[in-house]
């Protein structure tokens, strides 16, 4: 069947349409990982990407009435510094990773450069999109799908531009999933 104005997105791969038809069957809310330039994702492509989450909406309980000064004075940084990097912005590039969850976009993983980006989700989401991607992680390499990884491992340096070599909310979501501290960031032993 064609549908018309939807144009290369319905010509899937079969093993994503599997996943697919799985995620109606499950109980609970069903963690797809699809590559980024997968036709079955329609993020980014004929859907925009949802709004990014962040540590400090979490931080201060979406009160963005902080001080600026006095939050520069308590992290040492000279009046008018950001401590905030720029986030890298979602692409549908191939080898990066979207994970959803019902549908909506909650990560998405740019292997290749070691950045994630997590979309607003709740916590809950976030870690089975975690886990999920720990698990595809893990299945490229197995399956040999990632001849050029190196070592047998994946990095990530930051989340939505906050540093993984920090104690935060990610980097803890990223330890249960099987992630562990590095000089770098969060590394998976694959």
């Amino acid at each position: 069947m064609f549908v018309k104005g939807l144009s290369a997105v319905q010509f899937a791969e079969r093993e994503t349409i599997d996943q697919l038809r799985q995620w109606r069957t499950q109980d609970a809310p069903f963690a797809v990982a699809l590559d980024a330039a997968d036709p079955a994702s329609l993020a980014g492509g004929a859907v925009t990407w949802p709004s990014l989450n962040t540590l400090a909406d979490t931080a201060n309980g979406g009160d963005d009435s902080v001080d600026s000064s006095q939050e520069h004075q308590e992290h040492g940084l000279a009046a008018g510094s950001n401590r905030r990097r720029k986030s890298a912005q979602p692409m549908r590039k191939t080898g990066s990773v979207v994970v959803f969850i019902e549908g909506k976009p909650i990560l998405y993983a740019m292997v290749s450069s070691h950045h994630l980006v997590c979309f607003e989700a709740t916590d809950f989401e976030l870690q089975r999109a975690v886990t999920q991607l720990a698990d595809i992680l893990r299945a490229q390499y197995q399956s040999g799908h990632q001849p050029g990884s190196r070592h047998g491992s994946a990095t990530f340096r930051d989340v939505n531009g906050e540093p993984l070599t920090a104690l935060n909310r990610y980097t803890q979501l990223l330890r249960a999933a099987g992630f562990i501290s590095s000089p770098q960031g969060m590394k998976l032993y694959r």
